[in-house]
């Protein structure tokens, strides 16, 4: 079992996120479409059972008491792996709780006892779109959890999204790093969304920009505590109007909606990047033009080949959820590292 307490681990770690939404059964399915033994392909998993963050910086469980939250950690353990849930807060809620000192002891009141309740090995503060004046506040925030944390021999980890220089990306500037990285055990930075609902049809991850935010993390945080983020799910845009409509799908899915319209999957390679992102187009039953991304087992592994490149401490996947019955054995063989 992983123990924190300020130590980073000696191993690359494989840390996936254990999204169930609310639903036992799937946090459940989630473990039983994994091939074998979970600890062959897994070292963390991310749970996301706790509730919303409240106007006064507390939150409880998803399920409304500790009881299922604890049962899930209980089942995580027994297949040889550390639980580590996640707390996610976002907008206005998150931005007045991190620049409020009363508030912020709220949040970390809740977290030791989400960890005490459940029995979990440490958390992951998931703090995303938040306003660009709060990077003191969330450094302030990692500063006073950290420590008690650690005392208790957890991990304490953080979400971040990613960055490519000090001024390149000015609307992540609130995840300050260097700073960070001194309240850290571990810093899973979100390299992926390149492309997203609003910004048109691209990869969700090219390599290219991902060795970029890479190239960056190191140069502020220890290799050793940086865990890449590599997405398990793509993307299809469509138009309506003058608006993008997107929709979400699994490696699976996407080859299953490729194959149903007669789509052929290329690999979108550039002068940077001679693997490629799988991709197609499509006219769908209204006759509405299409074009999905999505990542397989041959992007995958040349996003893995960065975790060498950089000493990264090792990976973190979004999410369990997108690796259903059809992808699994493909991609989790990848994970045996």
């Amino acid at each position: 079992m992983l123990v924190g307490g300020g130590s980073v681990i000696n191993k690359k770690i494989r840390l996936l996120f254990w999204d169930g939404y609310g639903n036992k059964a799937n946090y459940e399915k989630s473990l039983a479409q994994v091939p074998g033994k979970v600890q062959d392909y897994v070292d963390i998993l991310v749970p996301n059972f706790t509730g919303d963050l409240k106007a006064d910086g507390s939150f409880g469980y998803v399920f409304g008491r500790a009881a299922v939250a604890r049962s899930l950690t209980a089942l995580g353990h027994s297949q040889g792996v550390a639980v580590v849930p996640m707390i996610l807060g976002s907008g206005a809620t998150a931005n007045t709780m991190l620049l409020n000192p009363s508030k912020r002891a709220n949040f970390v009141r809740c977290a030791l006892q989400v960890v005490r309740e459940t029995q979990a090995d440490g958390i992951m503060v998931d703090l995303e779109g938040i306003a660009t004046n709060t990077g003191p506040g969330l450094t302030a925030l990692m500063r006073e959890l950290t420590p008690l944390l650690q005392a208790e021999g957890k991990l304490s980890m953080i979400a971040v999204m990613a960055r490519t220089s000090v001024g390149a990306e000015p609307w992540n500037k609130q995840y300050e790093y260097a700073e960070l990285a001194q309240y850290s055990d571990y810093i899973q930075i979100m390299a992926y969304d390149y492309h997203h609902a609003g910004s048109g049809p691209g990869p969700i991850a090219p390599l290219p920009w991902v060795d970029k935010v890479a190239k960056y993390a190191v140069s502020q945080i220890p290799p050793t505590k940086i865990l890449l983020g590599i997405p398990a799910y793509g993307r299809s845009w469509s138009h309506k109007g003058y608006k993008w409509v997107v929709s979400h799908l699994s490696m699976a899915k996407a080859r299953q909606t490729a194959e149903k319209y007669c789509a052929e999957i290329i690999y979108q390679v550039t002068s940077d990047d001679q693997i490629g992102i799988p991709m197609y187009t499509y006219r769908d039953n209204r006759q509405m033009p299409c074009t999905t991304y999505f990542d397989d087992g041959r992007s995958w592994q040349a996003k893995l080949k960065l975790v060498d490149k950089y000493k990264l401490g090792g990976i973190g996947v979004w999410s369990m959820h997108w690796l259903d019955a059809a992808s699994a054995p493909e991609m989790y063989e990848l994970l045996k590292f």
